[in-house]
């Protein structure tokens, strides 16, 4: 009787079937704890043509057959539909350790959570939407590394981490009942959480609600008075391409420094064009964690407009105060906007500065 990690899926290189062998001795010292023993079961197929990804599959069967781990780590061959279904219901833990940002989502383990099984998952992918703090685990932070081997290695440490202090206590801990109550709660909390957000039913539904009916809709007024909705829009479109390229957009404001919590900046946009108007336009600063050079966008902020100078520019402005602490960046960018346009992007401009 053991705790017993899972992890099956397709073998390729980036989701790192190995990693947790990266240091053998201390994984042989966690599956072969005398109170709290731990299995894991490997299993999974390679694309034919991806030798690498063949190379992972032998290696973990080699660390299968080797002493410190015979009987510990099982590679089940033939993976399939069938097996799966056993996998994602049947062990205690699924573990999913792929190389930021790569993982597009990760079905195998919201089909875990679906069934009760707690996730121990890098945050990328559906775990990076799915993870609550109390439905799981996550494997170190959630960033990228320049340096494949730093990043594996401080992935290694963290799930190795994660695995000692958290994950295996919480399971061996049994209450007089004889019952783990602390990994039961997570158990109940993955369902809770992932059932409703993570399934065909709601994508559906979003589908729906947030693009079919409203684009249904938008036809149909676009079809009233002999299409002539449908000309106006066709017509501001030309008139946004033909003066796109002679827009230009200037910013002032506050770029380095530091500023306490709570406190806040004021940011200055002019933008200048001909033949465009500001109902024409929606000027937006964008803010976010700034990290080697870049903006990590997470909010956006509609810039007021104020007034027309009298060079002919248009000037809008905004009070800036970050709700987080760290290193935060802004940019200020200005999109085309129509009430008939379905979607603010669906132009394909957009000017930053």
């Amino acid at each position: 009787n053991a705790f017993v990690i899972g992890f099956a899926r397709r073998f390729a290189t980036y989701k790192r079937a190995t990693l947790i062998f990266r240091d053998p001795e201390r994984l042989a010292r966690i599956l072969n704890h005398a109170d709290r023993p731990v299995q894991i079961v490997f299993a999974g197929k390679a694309h034919p043509a991806d030798e690498a990804g063949k190379a992972l599959i032998e290696q973990v069967y080699r660390f299968s057959r080797s002493d410190q781990f015979r009987g510990k780590v099982v590679f089940l061959e033939n993976y399939d539909i069938e097996m799966a279904r056993y996998l994602v219901s049947g062990t205690d833990l699924w573990l999913n350790n792929p190389v930021r940002p790569h993982e597009a989502s990760g079905t195998s383990g919201q089909k875990a959570a679906l069934n009760g099984q707690p996730n121990c998952s890098i945050l990328d992918g559906w775990w990076a939407e799915g993870y609550n703090g109390k439905n799981g685990w996550a494997i170190g932070e959630e960033r990228e590394y320049h340096d494949p081997e730093a990043q594996a290695e401080a992935d290694s440490l963290s799930l190795y981490r994660v695995l000692e202090e958290q994950i295996i206590p919480a399971y061996y801990d049994r209450g007089p009942d004889g019952l783990p109550h602390r990994w039961i709660a997570t158990m109940k909390e993955a369902i809770r959480t992932c059932a409703p957000a993570f399934s065909m039913r709601r994508m559906v539904k979003e589908y729906t609600t947030r693009f079919y009916v409203p684009d249904i809709r938008a036809g149909i007024e676009m079809e009233e008075s002999r299409y002539e909705k449908a000309r106006v829009l066709a017509r501001w479109k030309e008139r946004v391409r033909q003066n796109w390229p002679k827009l230009e957009l200037f910013i002032e404001g506050r770029r380095e420094g530091q500023l306490s919590l709570g406190e806040g900046l004021d940011v200055t946009a002019w933008v200048r064009t001909d033949g465009l108007h500001k109902e024409d336009l929606a000027v937006e600063l964008v803010y976010g964690e700034a990290r080697d050079d870049l903006i990590l966008p997470d909010q956006t902020i509609p810039m007021n407009y104020i007034k027309k100078e009298s060079d002919g520019s248009m000037r809008y402005a905004v009070h800036l105060r970050p709700s987080e602490t760290g290193s935060v960046g802004y940019g200020v960018r200005v999109l085309p906007t129509h009430p008939a346009l379905p979607r603010k992007y669906d132009m394909g401009l957009v000017r930053w500065a």
